[in-house]
């Protein structure tokens, strides 16, 4: 399942480059994305376990957070963070439109 998570990461990268028209977005919203759809993809009982072993790690708190330099630090917590924040109310499908897209709908 975790191999599998892997090529589910890899293959949103492709999905993010596909869709930009002009430019792609910026190395830690590809990382965002990848991880939330490798994350999404873990059996609940595996990613439980997985998520659970940062238990000190949050969601990220704002959009502003989400850096380059985060997840070159450590793109293991890059990583919790970003599934935790897209399971927040505010987050979710239509924030990672807006974080590729640039807000246009």
């Amino acid at each position: 399942a975790v191999w599998r998570s892997y090529v589910v990461h890899e293959l949103a990268h492709a999905a993010i480059h596909l869709s930009c028209v002009s430019t792609c977005p910026r190395r830690a919203v590809h990382e965002y994305v990848a991880a939330v759809a490798q994350y999404s993809s873990l059996p609940a009982d595996l990613r439980a376990d997985l998520v659970g072993r940062f238990g000190d790690v949050a969601p990220w708190g704002s959009e502003a957070e989400i850096s380059d330099t985060y997840y070159a630090v450590d793109p293991e917590r890059f990583a919790v963070k970003s599934y935790l924040h897209y399971r927040q109310p505010q987050a979710g499908p239509e924030f990672v439109h807006r974080l590729i897209h640039g807000g246009d709908r």
